[in-house]
């Protein structure tokens, strides 16, 4: 097992020293954030005193994620990964990445665990984010927070990253996109995972790697060839062919009681929002697209999906147990990217490129905007801690907190 401790000095020191085990790979030297800023440092909300406070991260942030007590937020610019504390937003270490390397950082669903795919490297690393109990007499200590459990081999090339919903699987896809690679993850995540290769299908793939979703042990993603969607059965190895889109944009899958019960599919071609019933082997199209489907985000209490669509204000969102169009709300902005926003009251967060973030209400009937703010510009990505939400802004090089108490 590799394994790397990060340690921390005092806050706001932008350069970050490690502690490497004999079996580590070295970390890079960590540059420090564009134009003076000093990464980790507040600076005065660019909405003015009230919910968002902007913190300077450093050149093109995007891939965030939160677990024990920090921040986990990839840099594409500079190819590291900064690690910041929740509530002081102070950096206390960095981890090396390739360049260009930013947009999938996840958690694993007990928030122990934070996954980064490292595409340039070709590789899946786990890292503990320090979340442990006393340890028993004689027992060897924890790893230490952020320490790297795992470094595995995946593939190179741009790819994409899907959590199972069991806490124990990850699923990859790279470059080549004929095959994904899943993991299983013991409940020690000290031993290290097992590794399976599955086949996708060979045929013609795009410029961009497709979505893929993995749910209730069931994968959902392209078969290889041009506009084809399948599901695969991860215990018998069974799939099923969805059919053909003119060309796939986002995908996901719904659940209902966990269990996976629709395919939700883009077609970017027609431009049409297609339903597969997977039970009955079905296909509706709930409606047409305005845009290209960017992303999507299921909300598995409520049964609903919300799709957001490049170029368009309109954030369609469908009852997936009901297998209908529930509503098309209209925004203040044309939304790219967006997120379910735990605990309870139920809320969906949908960000615009433009800066704009747009707070959704799900409690109802039917969801209701129930405010939109400012945030910073660029593609965004959005986690949750406590009370706050944080938001990475590419082109700002920033991360805006909300605090959600104040907007409720």
């Amino acid at each position: 097992m590799s394994r790397v401790a990060i340690s921390g000095r005092s806050p706001g020191i932008a350069k970050r020293a490690f502690v490497l085990s004999a079996a580590a790979l070295a970390l890079a030297a960590c540059p420090a954030a564009p134009h003076g800023a000093q990464a980790g440092q507040p600076e005065p909300s660019a909405a003015g005193a009230g919910p968002v406070v902007t913190v300077a991260l450093g050149d093109r942030p995007l891939g965030i994620a939160a677990a024990g007590g920090h921040l986990y937020c990839a840099l594409e610019g500079t190819g590291t990964l900064a690690i910041l504390d929740v509530a002081t937003h102070q950096e206390v270490g960095r981890l090396a990445l390739s360049a260009g390397t930013g947009g999938f950082v996840r958690t694993m669903l007990d928030r122990r665990q934070v996954l980064v795919l490292d595409a340039g490297a070709g590789q899946l690393l786990m890292l503990d984010a320090g979340v442990h109990s006393q340890p028993s007499p004689g027992a060897a200590s924890p790893p230490a927070r952020g320490e790297v459990l795992h470094r595995l081999t995946v593939g190179t090339g741009e790819g994409r990253l899907a959590l199972g919903d069991d806490n124990q699987s990850a699923l990859v896809t790279t470059g080549s996109q004929d095959k994904a690679v899943l993991f299983a993850f013991q409940t020690d995540r000290g031993i290290r995972p097992s590794r399976t290769e599955i086949p996708l299908g060979t045929g013609q793939h795009p410029a961009r790697p497709h979505p893929i979703d993995l749910k209730g042990g069931l994968v959902l993603a392209p078969s290889g060839a041009s506009g084809e969607v399948q599901t695969i059965q991860l215990d018998s190895g069974a799939r099923s062919a969805l059919g053909s889109l003119g060309a796939i944009g986002s995908l996901a899958l719904g659940t209902v009681e966990g269990k996976p019960q629709v395919a939700l599919l883009g077609d970017v071609a027609k431009k049409e929002l297609v339903l597969a019933d997977l039970a009955k082997g079905s296909r509706t199209v709930l409606g047409s697209l305005e845009g290209d489907l960017v992303d999507i985000v299921v909300d598995p209490d409520k049964h609903w999906a919300f799709l957001a669509q490049t170029g368009s204000r309109e954030l369609v969102v469908v009852d997936y147990a009901a297998r209908t169009l529930l509503t098309r709300l209209q925004l203040a902005h044309a939304p790219a990217s967006v997120a379910l926003a735990p605990p309870v009251p139920g809320e969906v967060w949908a960000a615009g490129d433009d800066g704009a973030l747009s707070v959704i209400d799900c409690t109802g009937a039917l969801p209701l905007v129930k405010t939109t703010l400012q945030v910073g510009k660029g593609a965004h990505r959005m986690t949750f801690w406590g009370t706050r939400g944080y938001i990475t802004n590419q082109d700002d090089g920033t991360m805006s907190v909300v605090d959600r108490i104040v907007i409720r």
